[in-house]
């Protein structure tokens, strides 16, 4: 019989194993500067200088105010990952510039500021009142396209400097500036690119992200000879922030999702030609506004046009939501305006319509975060509706996640769906409509079932008061039914109002380890007192060095 051999637990293993991928050169990590050669460390601050529009900048951030002292003393740098690798030399870049300006200001002081060129004398420290500090911002709080006023907080930031892609929504309380970039874009494939998607005369509308934007005015004057064209600017004024280095040619014309569009006649009878891949709740409601949708791949230079993520799959998310008993209000942003003021009107939608609601923040969420509430039926997400909601295109998520909108159409008695998509916070709150109280035009005592797995839906948690107002009397010898009243009353009410978490809990199969313990006779083993002391010297190994 041969002897037993344990498997192998590890493989041979060499240098190339341990060589880390992250140091090594890779080529077009930068390829948004376009066929740059491989320049020199001086050269490229040079070209990031000017990619950034660093100069301006500077200008921007050593404006004074009326009583002639720097508006912003701690600025905040935001990037987004894809370009983090340029935080660092944007920031030396920046602080080069401005300890230039400072040493300027000083050579120009009044010999009666005697005070100020003393404190400024050497090194300038913080009691300077020209002295600015400047971080870069470690990984966003939630959405990159937002300004992340959670994280400036940290620093005590009186502005944010947003670089890259953003949304352009109204933030609550923070100072805020916008450096898109300028990114290189090849407008000869793009012209290919778009005549071989559409014939001549067709009706189609140019748009792009915020850091491409500057490009179709050129495209749309060299394509409006041959098609019924119109295009997209960014809505500067909609963001009531700085804008650097970035101007727009007119604000006449329709607004839609942070851009003015210039085109005379119905969007909804136009194609869209989208420059850059948007995120998924921007592509989805972009192709609720127009016929058709197209999509250019700045890296690759080829034009997808789809498939794109399904409205049928938020109509089916928004009839699940009906039978919800209990709504998580998952809260995706703390920066936008009127995040406090939506959240409200969600939670008062919710109380009308007898359900239970809970609010969480959870930074950024994903599927493990949201798996641990399983008393929770569905979530409603407040977040940018650029980056900042959630479409579970794959069904990761066990519960389904709707947006505001979505909520506010499924708590209504009767459901009028009319194909859009709302996910602007303004928008929504204009679209919202009184809810009909619950005790007038419903039978509250109607069983309701879910669609899906036909079984009997608490939907209506906090309507089931009148059924906890049972005054129990002495249960009768070998009766049940005042002990079946007893024990609902006791472990599934909290002060006359139903616990959908306590309810959940004592339905589900499994109850946790150990659970079984007292449905077998089974005798637990005896407790006995364990070694005491530190590893180093334990009882028993001091009674054996004795």
């Amino acid at each position: 019989m041969s002897e037993l051999v344990p498997p192998v637990l590890s493989t041979a293993q060499d240098a190339t194993v341990f060589e880390f991928s992250q140091v090594q050169k890779t080529a077009g990590a930068r390829g948004y500067l376009g066929p740059v050669p491989d320049i020199s460390e001086t050269g490229l601050r040079e070209v990031l200088r000017d990619y950034y529009s660093v100069d301006k900048l500077v200008d921007f951030l050593r404006q004074k105010d009326d009583q002639n002292k720097l508006k912003y003393k701690r600025i905040a740098l935001q990037f987004p990952d894809s370009l983090i690798a340029d935080s660092s030399i944007v920031l030396q870049m920046i602080q080069e510039q401005l300890e230039e300006a400072r040493d300027q200001s000083h050579a120009t002081t009044p010999s009666r500021d005697i005070e100020a060129v003393e404190l400024c004398s050497g090194n300038c420290g913080r009691e300077c009142k020209n002295y600015q500090e400047v971080w870069i911002l470690a990984d966003t709080s939630y959405s990159p396209c937002c300004i992340d006023e959670v994280a400036a907080e940290h620093v005590s930031a009186d502005l944010v400097v947003h670089f890259g892609d953003a949304c352009l929504n109204p933030v609550d309380k923070l100072s805020a500036a916008y450096v898109f970039g300028k990114p290189y874009l090849d407008t000869s494939k793009v012209l290919a690119a778009f005549r071989e998607t559409y014939s001549p005369g067709d009706k189609v509308i140019l748009m792009a992200d915020t850091s491409h934007t500057f490009y179709l005015k050129e495209l749309y004057e060299k394509l409006s000879g041959d098609y019924q064209i119109g295009y997209a600017e960014l809505d500067l004024e909609r963001s009531h922030a700085a804008i650097i280095d970035h101007t727009t040619h007119s604000h006449k014309g329709t607004a839609l999702a942070s851009r003015i569009v210039h085109y005379d006649g119905p969007l909804d009878e136009c194609a869209l030609f989208h420059i850059t891949q948007p995120e998924d709740p921007r592509l989805l409601y972009l192709s609720t506004q127009f016929s058709s949708m197209a999509v250019y791949d700045v890296k690759s230079g080829t034009v997808s046009s789809g498939p794109f993520p399904s409205l049928m799959q938020r109509y089916r998310a928004m009839h699940m939501t009906r039978n919800a008993g209990t709504i998580g209000i998952l809260i995706n942003t703390l920066s936008l305006a009127n995040t406090r003021t939506l959240l409200n009107k969600v939670i008062k939608w919710v109380r009308q319509a007898g359900k239970k609601h809970y609010m969480f923040v959870v930074g950024k969420p994903n599927v493990a975060k949201l798996a641990n509430f399983e008393s929770v039926d569905v979530w409603c997400i407040l977040g940018c509706g650029q980056s900042g909601i959630i479409l579970d295109k794959y069904g990761e998520y066990y519960k389904n996640i709707v947006t505001p909108y979505e909520l506010q159409l499924a708590l209504k008695q009767e459901i009028t769906w009319t194909g859009q998509w709302i996910t602007d916070f303004e928008a929504v709150m204009e679209q919202e409509s009184e809810h009909e109280d619950s005790d007038h035009g419903e039978d509250e005592y109607v069983p309701e079932f879910n669609p899906v797995t036909g079984q009997l839906a608490a939907s209506k948690p906090l309507r089931q008061i009148r059924h906890l107002e049972v005054e129990l009397g002495a249960p009768e010898a070998g009766g049940s039914d005042g002990q079946l009243v007893s024990r609902f009353s006791n472990t599934l009410s909290i002060k006359n109002t139903v616990s959908t978490s306590a309810n959940y809990l004592q339905t589900r199969a499994w109850t946790g380890l150990g659970s079984d313990f007292g449905a077998e006779e089974l005798e637990g083993a005896l407790v006995e007192e364990g070694r005491m002391g530190i590893a180093r010297g334990y009882d028993y190994d001091k009674e054996i060095n004795k």
